[in-house]
Formats: C-alpha cells, sequence, structure tokens
C-alpha cells in the first residue's frame, strides 16, 4: 500500500475579535460567517479570506444565516430575525417574541419558509415578507436553542422540544403537530433532529433514539447512562454532541 503525502498550510486567517465564531455556509462560490459578538454576518472571498460584505444584525449571532438567491436571512439575540439582500440592504424584519436566538442555523422550509426556532419555540415566516405564518410557544425553556430539521420527501418539520413527553414534534406547512413522540430523555443542548434514509435519529441527553421517518414509531434507543464530573453524576451526553456521521 502507497501512503499519499498531505501537505497543510494555512492559507488566511480571519480576526474576529472575542470569540466564538460561530457557524457560516457556504453559497455560490462565498462564505457567510457568523462572528458572533460582531453583531453581524461577513461575506467572505474563499480564496482571500477578505470580508467582501458585513450584515449588520441587532444582537449576537449564534448560528449561521441562511442563502439563497434573493438574499441572506439570520437571526440574532433578542429575538430578531432580519432578511438583507445579497448588496446588503434590509428587505425586512420581524420579532416573533420567542427570545433570545441562539440555535446553530436559521432553516429553510417548503421553499418558501424560513424555520427559527428559540429556547422559548419555533417561528416559520414567509420568506418574501417576514410573515411570521405561525409559532408554537413551550415551557420551560430550552437551556439554548436546538435546530430544526425539514424533510422534503415528508414535506414535514422535524423539531426537538426541551422535553421527554411528547420532545419530538414533526410540524406541516400550517404547523399542525402531524406526530408527536416521547424521548427516553430530554434532547441535548444543541439537539437537531438527524434524518438518514428511511431514519430519524435524535441525540438525547442520555440516550440514542431511533424513530421511522414515515410512521415515527420509536425503533430503538440505546442508554449511555450518566458519568461522573466534578463529583457530581451527569448525563452522559448532555452538552452533545450534537450530530452523529
Amino acid at each position: 500500500m502507497s501512503l499519499v503525502k498531505l501537505e497543510v498550510r494555512r492559507a488566511w486567517r480571519l480576526e474576529v475579535g472575542p470569540s466564538p465564531a460561530e457557524h457560516g455556509v457556504y453559497k455560490d462560490g462565498y462564505m457567510y460567517l457568523a462572528p458572533t459578538f460582531r453583531d453581524e454576518f461577513w461575506k467572505v472571498d474563499p480564496e482571500k479570506g477578505e470580508v467582501l460584505r458585513p450584515f449588520k444584525m441587532p444582537g449576537h449571532v449564534w448560528g449561521a444565516p441562511w442563502v439563497d438567491e434573493t438574499g441572506v436571512y439570520g437571526a440574532s439575540t433578542g429575538g430578531h430575525i432580519v432578511k438583507f439582500s445579497l448588496d446588503g440592504n434590509i428587505l425586512w424584519k420581524a420579532n416573533p417574541g420567542l427570545g433570545d436566538f441562539t440555535s446553530e442555523a436559521v432553516t429553510e422550509a417548503w421553499d418558501k419558509c424560513v424555520a427559527v426556532q428559540f429556547p422559548k419555540g419555533i417561528a416559520v415566516l414567509d420568506k418574501s415578507d417576514g410573515e411570521v405564518l405561525w409559532c408554537d410557544e413551550w415551557s420551560p425553556e430550552a437551556q439554548a436553542g436546538q435546530e430544526p430539521t425539514f424533510d422534503p420527501e415528508t414535506n414535514l418539520l422535524w423539531v426537538c422540544k426541551p422535553l421527554k413527553e411528547n420532545g419530538l414534534v414533526a410540524y406541516n406547512l400550517d404547523g399542525r403537530k402531524v406526530l408527536l413522540k416521547d424521548l427516553p430523555s430530554p434532547p441535548t443542548t444543541y439537539a437537531c433532529p438527524q434524518i438518514w434514509t428511511g431514519y430519524v435519529l435524535v441525540i438525547c441527553r442520555r440516550h440514542v433514539t431511533v424513530f421511522d421517518r414515515g410512521s415515527g414509531r420509536r425503533l430503538w434507543s440505546r442508554d449511555f447512562s450518566t458519568v461522573t464530573y466534578g463529583g457530581k453524576d451527569e448525563d452522559s451526553l448532555r452538552g452533545g454532541p450534537r450530530v452523529i456521521t
């Protein structure tokens, strides 16, 4: 077996100020990054590391924006959701009143909507004008914001709520709860339902649980129990991982 030698060199570096610099997306040849405490998104040339355009937000940006051919959709602390044109002009603003945005991304759903999850609930907005089409609010609020997952084959939006009972929900376009499923333990801090072939997988605070993608029936669950941390017993998966690959 021949070995392949790889040489890795740093191409460029961007100073973001106080950490963290949260998640980004790659769209149409550009990177869109979220330097959290600069309260803005950056459109970046991936070859040069040059910031081509900032998109100023009203609060801290903990998650990546959604980008399509019509603009950039971002959310920030304070519950603000803003759509920018690709050249940086504000097209609309909205605030569904669900608290700070602390999730890892804004999600597109049903082609014409964006879904934004907050610790207190989820909001679905019309991409064209920012109208809040529907919200679902819950209690208690999550310690941080989970992220929804849209399934284009079933046209359902899968959401983890910060609960065991009815902790996994699938919504249709009208906001109706098509499926409500109990979890063996509450979802992790940044839980995101994962879709793979015929399955929906959820990482809970101490379990990995798999559901049938079509019927929602729970197929299996594995308990990872607790670990001792700082002299206390803690759920083994409480702070993550967010995804399994």
